[in-house]
């Protein structure tokens, strides 16, 4: 009886909902290269950190070897990582312009292209 309630009730009140699509692009496409884009990017950041991290425990290793090499090491992998993250870029962008048709570059150039013809020029004061 109170399913029946709910859907003879409440249902209705949902009927006329829409969704908007809350992702900029519906080219699946786009949009994978543009999550690929962004994790590059925050693998970017944490190479960064481990850079500092590595930097830091060099500075205060206050002359102990195992800490300098620790950090060294860090420091080491840090770098490494950062050449697999930007051949890893090079690959992705490699193959979407290659099968893709766009790269993720030009996928974001032409979204601001896009969004700057849109905005109206003001007019020159005499």
């Amino acid at each position: 009886m109170t399913a029946a309630c709910i859907a003879l009730f409440a249902l209705p009140a949902f009927a006329d909902t829409s969704f908007t699509n809350p992702i900029s692009t519906s080219n699946p496409t786009q949009l994978i290269a543009s999550v690929i884009k962004h994790v590059l990017e925050y693998l970017g950041v944490i190479a960064l950190l481990l850079f500092v991290y590595g930097g830091f425990l060099m500075l205060i290793s206050s002359g102990n070897q195992e800490r300098v090499k620790t950090g060294k090491a860090v420091v080491t992998w840090a770098i490494v990582g950062l050449m697999i993250i930007f051949s890893s870029y090079g690959m992705a962008d490699l193959l979407f312009k290659k099968f893709g048709g766009e790269s993720s570059a030009q996928s974001t150039e032409a979204t601001t292209t896009e969004t700057a013809s849109e905005t109206p020029l003001p007019t020159p004061v005499p």
